[in-house]
């Protein structure tokens, strides 16, 4: 079998690209925004993640049962 080889394909990103989907990398130190619904699960493991590869750090905090806030720390 013959295999085409491709040039310059961009790699998938995993995960679904948490990086754009979220404004981590555009935060700075006391920023912070806020998700609802089932995002908010979702979110503290994103920001975990991200803090991880990037040397920063999140906090996350339920403001109502609906809605949870992202802080960057670090």
């Amino acid at each position: 079998m013959d295999y085409k080889i491709e040039k310059n394909i961009p790699i998938k990103k995993l995960f679904g690209g948490w990086d754009e989907k979220y404004p981590f990398s555009k935060m700075e130190i006391g920023d912070s925004f806020t998700v609802t619904g089932e995002e908010k699960f979702i979110v503290r493991s994103a920001a975990y993640a991200h803090a991880n590869r990037h040397n920063k750090k999140f906090k996350t905090r339920a403001e109502d049962e609906n809605t949870t806030r992202v802080w960057r720390v670090k």
